[in-house]
């Protein structure tokens, strides 16, 4: 990826930190327990994670909240980990980037990808955790899918949804990401959709019927986000 659109993307989230936890609304959903719930059987006491992507510590304050993990945010942005720190304060915060972890090797038991995958060359990605992962660790993945139906609607027509992916702003593939990381000694545990809705619809919805979309909002194979965990297993 080139340096210029790594600094584009710092600038964007620079400015937007203050006001980038109201602008994600479904984080307070269905959603987010949802991620909570998969990640809590990767998570053991003295258990060393790093969230990628931390953003401004949303997903940090609710999977530290009485447990006995210890957790590193990592953010391009310094804003972003300044907020981190501000919402999850017992977080360790770092301002790196992903593609070149500042970390000594085999020091993390999980890491975490939430989100931010698409501003990334994931193999490079996956190459350095390789060095910070310790043998048969896990690495979990949440990330914008292009495998809802919806979307590839939208793409046959033209109509990108996402404009800051990887490749002309198509949305990332499920099978792309799992190729990726076999090919690097990752061992694909599950993959499991969380949403096939769009967003920015949990904006309009009222909380009176939020259990109706919790309800109806159960994808079985093809997911708006959708959560990878993967364990990496060191080659012989």
């Amino acid at each position: 990826m080139k340096d210029h659109y790594k600094l584009g993307i710092k600038q964007v989230y620079e400015k937007e930190a203050e006001l980038y936890i109201s602008k994600r609304p479904f984080m307070k959903s269905h959603i987010l327990q949802r991620i909570l719930k998969l990640l809590s059987h990767f998570l053991k006491d003295n258990t060393i994670v790093l969230n990628i992507g931390c953003g401004s510590g949303y997903l940090e304050k609710s999977i530290s909240a009485g447990s006995k993990a210890f957790y590193v945010a990592l953010d391009i942005s310094r804003e972003m980990t300044r907020m981190t720190k501000n919402l999850a304060p017992q977080v360790e915060v770092v301002v790196a980037d992903a593609e070149a972890l500042p970390f000594r090797q085999d020091i993390f038991d999980l890491v975490i990808c939430s989100r931010a995958i698409k501003f990334l060359n994931y193999p490079k990605l996956f190459r350095s955790l390789k060095d910070v992962l310790k043998e048969k660790s896990f690495f979990t993945i949440i990330f914008d899918s292009g495998d809802a139906l919806w979307i590839r609607l939208l793409e046959r027509l033209g109509k990108h949804v996402d404009h800051v992916g990887r490749t002309r702003g198509m949305m990332l593939k499920t099978r792309d990401l799992e190729l990726g990381q076999k090919s690097l000694d990752f061992e694909i545990l599950r993959t499991i959709p969380i949403t096939f809705m769009p967003l920015s619809i949990f904006e309009y919805i009222p909380a009176r019927l939020r259990w109706l979309v919790e309800f109806f909002d159960k994808p079985k194979k093809r997911g708006r986000i959708t959560f990878m965990a993967c364990r990496f297993k060191e080659s012989d």
